[in-house]
């Protein structure tokens, strides 16, 4: 729910209502089945568990898109699951996305529609070796003479990188 109301989740008809280790639940704003909306048509996968409200809208009014609200997941027993006020500052099409299930850190999604039923894409990888700078010691290139350049390399992931292999070749028939 949002601070004002308490929404009851229920399932789409051929879902159940049982989350499984390792899958993901969507919950959808009952106006996308409402209105037979095919914007997550072949988003979400089969294997998602799918969710809506039992109410016509989410919240008392719905969800604003001008001012923050607090979403609020409760149990059977009304206590405190998980809590998250939505920033405002997406573009169309771009929600929030958790970056860890286990942080609280949140961020603008980097997919259009999101990612729901699959990892968030602002999720950080495992192993993720990025260029953050590419530096030209010279400014004249003579094909089948040194060029001497300078890189960066940063490790955007999780693990630990004990090594790595950095080619460099002058790509002559410009097909990457």
């Amino acid at each position: 729910g949002d601070s004002v109301s308490v929404d009851l989740l229920v399932s789409l008809p051929g879902f159940g209502f049982m989350l499984q280790p390792e899958q993901f639940a969507v919950i959808l704003d009952p106006d996308y089945i409402a209105d037979s909306s095919l914007t997550y048509e072949g988003i979400i996968p089969a294997a998602a568990l799918r969710l809506t409200f039992e109410t016509a809208t989410f919240g008392s009014n719905g969800l604003s898109n001008s001012a923050p609200e607090t979403v609020v997941l409760l149990n059977a027993l009304s206590d405190t699951i998980d809590a998250y006020r939505y920033s405002t500052d997406n573009s169309p099409g771009f929600s929030d996305e958790r970056r860890n299930p286990l942080s609280n850190e949140w961020e603008n999604s980097r997919s259009l529609h999101g990612t729901p039923g699959t990892t968030n894409s602002v999720s950080p990888k495992a192993i993720d070796l990025a260029l953050t700078r590419f530096d030209f010691q010279t400014g004249d290139f003579v094909q089948g003479l040194d060029f001497p350049f300078t890189v960066r390399v940063k490790n955007l992931g999780e693990q630990t990188i004990d090594n790595y292999t950095l080619t460099s070749f002058f790509d002559t028939n410009k097909n990457g």
